[in-house]
């Protein structure tokens, strides 16, 4: 019985064509490794000699898990709300536009776009300072202490 409708044929030239296969595995593979790492102890050895070699660099989420703490304490000494510092730990932490390695979004987009490292520090620079210079305005007018 023929209902007039026609088979969907994939369009070469669309998304899927555009698709950096190679992050997308990468980015899909980061988990599974992760938990096995996690599950044989490997993350725990990796970790302690990674930390040695790396001692100034920190991700985001561990800035915003080890910051947190101050400014719960800063806020609780000078008898403020807690608030106002907790999102700066947060937007502070979110702020990694510099670097294709910033976030999982700029690793994502840096080789289907053909963006260079420069450009990551060109634009995400002056975007980071005027993140930073905003949040300091805006967060004590929503937030006042």
């Amino acid at each position: 019985m023929d209902l007039g409708l026609e088979p969907a044929t994939p369009c070469a030239a669309g998304a899927h064509a555009q698709v950096n296969w190679q992050v997308l595995v990468l980015l899909g593979s980061i988990q599974p490794l992760g938990l096995a790492m996690q599950n044989t102890g490997t993350a725990e050895l990796a970790a302690a000699h990674f930390l040695e070699v790396t001692r100034a660099f920190i991700s985001n989420t561990a800035a915003a898990v080890v910051l947190t703490p101050f400014a719960l304490a800063m806020a609780s000494s000078m008898g403020v709300s807690p608030m106002p510092f907790v999102i700066a730990v947060m937007l502070a932490s979110s702020n990694s536009f510099m670097t294709p390695v910033g976030y999982q979004t700029n690793t994502f987009i840096y080789g289907p776009g053909g963006y260079r490292f420069s450009d990551f520090a060109r634009v995400g620079g002056p975007l980071a300072l005027l993140f930073a210079v905003t949040a300091a305005l805006v967060i004590p007018i929503f937030l006042p202490f």
